[in-house]
């Protein structure tokens, strides 16, 4: 199965994105300038000998300052929506990356590793490098400083299950200060709209999909499924299996929401299989209501309240 890469961006960065003929484009950024900055440090062991720790910084200063821009493996990270695509008011869109290869030559494309200690393998090859002085060596050390600096992160970002794509100068061009990756549309497979995304900005995605001749899904948050599901414009339901989209293989008969497909033979989801000898039964097992019933639910409440600031 061909893998895809997911851009989230904000609900104005969407048409920017297109406004070249035939192209989609996407900012790229140096490693100097990543959001995390310790990511050049995290392939070193900090206690070692400052003679080595100095070689090692001069190898960085050697290090070449390739443009990259940065996907995530997963259309449907919460945290993703709410930091890089306005609080689900934006969009996501799809590249097929083998698509992508085929489209240039040399690019990079590889997992983020996400660690809080050094690379083990460095600290001999710095170690050989540093004590041989012979240009090999530093060749090998400076290729193993290069691939743990460009996909190395620290722990905290892991939500983002991001995979990165190195990009040869030649691709990237000056766009008022911005280093843009201009793709071609063929590369893209589908428009992925935010749960809360404006119906102006869903019509103009709808649009752009059609003009491209790609998928189109809104994306929503369910009530019974765990994780945010699609529909597209012929309201087919679809998740997102840990690999692609795909069309749900069991919905609820009335919300029409994905259900996991270890329920057995039930038509509805949870929420929908409530009914009223259900909510009769939950407020007759209410203690709430029998204390507003007998008139002491007020002083119940502030008696608690009391016990709760005294004891926390």
């Amino acid at each position: 199965m061909t893998k895809k890469l997911y851009k989230y961006m904000g609900p104005d960065i969407l048409q920017l994105s297109f406004n070249r003929e035939g192209y989609v484009g996407f900012k790229c950024s140096l490693p100097e300038d990543y959001n995390d900055p310790y990511e050049l440090f995290l392939s070193i062991d900090r206690n070692l000998s400052p003679q080595l720790l100095a070689f090692y910084q001069e190898s960085i200063g050697e290090m070449p300052q390739c443009p990259t821009t940065c996907f995530s493996q997963s259309p449907v990270v919460v945290p993703m929506w709410a930091h890089y695509a306005h609080t689900s008011r934006g969009f996501v869109i799809e590249i097929d990356e083998e698509q992508l290869e085929k489209s240039f030559d040399d690019i990079s494309i590889a997992n983020v590793t996400y660690t809080d200690t050094p690379n083990k393998e460095i600290t001999p090859s710095l170690q050989r490098a540093f004590a041989t002085c012979k240009p090999r060596h530093t060749f090998f050390l400076h290729k193993m400083i290069m691939a743990s600096a460009y996909f190395s992160k620290q722990t905290c970002w892991s939500y983002e299950q991001e995979r990165r794509v190195i990009v040869p100068n030649e691709f990237v061009e000056d766009v008022k200060g911005n280093m843009i990756f201009f793709v071609p549309l063929e590369c893209v497979t589908s428009i992925i709209s935010g749960a809360k995304a404006a119906p102006d900005y869903i019509d103009q995605a709808k649009e752009l999909a059609a003009k491209i001749g790609c998928r189109f899904f809104q994306s929503f948050i369910g009530k019974s499924f765990p994780s945010k599901y699609m529909r597209d414009e012929a309201g087919s339901v679809f998740i997102f299996d840990g690999e692609d989209i795909s069309v749900s293989k069991k919905i609820c008969r009335k919300c029409k929401e994905p259900m996991a497909e270890s329920i057995e033979d039930e038509a509805c989801c949870s929420w929908c299989s409530i009914n009223e000898s259900h909510r009769q039964y939950a407020a007759r097992k209410n203690p709430y209501r029998m204390l507003h019933e007998a008139g002491i639910l007020e002083n119940h409440v502030q008696g608690m309240e009391d016990i709760y600031r005294r004891k926390f």
